[in-house]
């Protein structure tokens, strides 16, 4: 019985992402059962305490229910549990006015709500360029921006890429096809892996000096970013604004999932722009918008972050400085350059990777992101760490003893 099925299973199972198949299969990092979660620790399948290392969530509002649910609740009652349409047709005055929020958090002239942001990603980057429009994808990007220049190369866009900020070679890129209608440059906000920001103001000179757009997904920033900065990060209105810029040439896509504990996502656009991709986005014509209790908790999320968000962003930055000196004090690499949440530490091969994720959450009870090959280039695969507000001081000196002991235990292997 499903013989064939599992035959082209094994065939999909040797190609380039071989190695997180087996990383899933082998790890014990992925795929984990969460029976019940209180703070950043759960407890898995077999009833063991785990503490979580792997979450988005760096503000700890997915926890906030006593802040966020009453929200949710009230404009689910108002409005119902889904809109039952896509965005196209139709929307709810509480979508209305949540975009219009957005847009004056943000700075953006207007906002425009979509499911997610791989939807975003999918269904804006093809309504954007057109046949001999030009697509530059920075390597490093987020898959979710290729998928999307994907389906625009299908209707006859030109898709290239270039190594991760190596401005003289996506300069070359820009002047060769300069004469296309439309040229965009997509890129993360903060990278996923690193945590680390691009160089947007020199980015921006150079899409001016080409007429180019920056596409920039700032999945990870929104929230935590921002400006003014009160706070090590800011307000939360983004990485355009952290780095003090415009979104002449900027089209910027947040998701409000990982910082803000709501299902959903955004672009910050033009009025004119709001109304074309309405019309041309398909997703905004064939999918389902977020529903009513989403929009809530986004709303309550604000709220919130204006609140108390100084005191957490300090909390947060604090716990993960600590993390970082911990971890390059027992001799490891980590990526980051600038503070940010995200702590991934160098292993060097998928064998080590392998090996130390299992060791980490069997004997440590720790869970992390392992970032093999194709996620990372080889010989800079990596532990990805994710610090948030829940974390405690304890759960931070867990993690660096677990790195100690390991380098320790490599150290003694080489002796003997």
């Amino acid at each position: 019985m499903y013989s064939v099925l599992n035959n082209m299973a094994n065939n999909i199972q040797s190609g380039i992402r071989k190695d997180l198949y087996r990383l899933l299969t082998d790890s014990s990092q992925y795929d984990v059962s969460i029976s019940k979660s209180k703070n950043r620790v759960f407890l898995d399948a077999y009833g063991d305490e785990i503490i979580d290392f792997a979450s988005g969530n760096y503000l700890g509002f997915d926890k906030r229910q006593d802040d966020l649910l009453p929200q949710a609740i009230k404009a689910t009652m108002d409005y119902g549990l889904h809109t039952g349409r896509a965005r196209l047709t139709g929307h709810y005055q509480i979508c209305h006015e949540l975009e219009e929020r957005l847009a004056d958090f943000i700075g953006a002239e207007d906002a425009l709500i979509t499911t997610n942001t791989y939807l975003g990603c999918i269904g804006i980057i093809p309504a954007l360029v057109e046949h001999n429009d030009l697509i530059v994808m920075d390597k490093s990007a987020h898959a979710i921006m290729f998928h999307g220049a994907q389906l625009a190369r299908d209707k006859g866009a030109i898709l290239h890429s270039y190594e991760h900020n190596d401005l003289n070679q996506l300069e070359s890129i820009l002047k060769k096809y300069q004469n296309a209608r439309h040229k965009l440059i997509c890129l993360d906000g903060v990278y996923s892996i690193t945590g680390n920001y691009l160089n947007l103001a020199e980015l921006q000179s150079l899409a001016v000096k080409y007429n180019a757009i920056l596409f920039i997904d700032d999945a990870h920033g929104f929230g935590l970013v921002g400006s003014p900065r009160n706070n090590p990060y800011g307000n939360g209105s983004g990485i355009v604004n952290y780095l003090d810029l415009s979104y002449e040439n900027i089209f910027y896509i947040a998701g409000a999932a990982k910082n803000m504990g709501a299902a959903m996502a955004f672009a910050g656009v033009s009025r004119e722009l709001k109304r074309t991709l309405l019309a041309f986005s398909r997703p905004l014509d064939y999918s389902q918008q977020p529903i009513p209790f989403a929009f809530g908790i986004l709303n309550a999320g604000l709220d919130l972050l204006e609140k108390e968000g100084d005191i957490i962003k300090s909390h947060v930055h604090k716990l993960t400085r600590s993390l970082i000196v911990g971890l390059e004090n027992a001799g490891f690499e980590t990526y980051n350059n600038n503070g940010f949440p995200i702590v991934s530490v160098r292993i060097p091969n998928t064998e080590m990777l392998v090996e130390f994720s299992k060791i980490l959450y069997k004997k440590y009870g720790l869970y992390v992101t392992s970032c093999p090959y194709p996620t990372m280039p080889k010989g800079h695969e990596c532990i990805r760490m994710t610090v948030t507000a829940l974390h405690e001081p304890g759960h931070i000196n867990k993690a660096i003893q677990a790195f100690s002991d390991y380098r320790e235990s490599l150290l003694n292997k080489e002796i003997s």
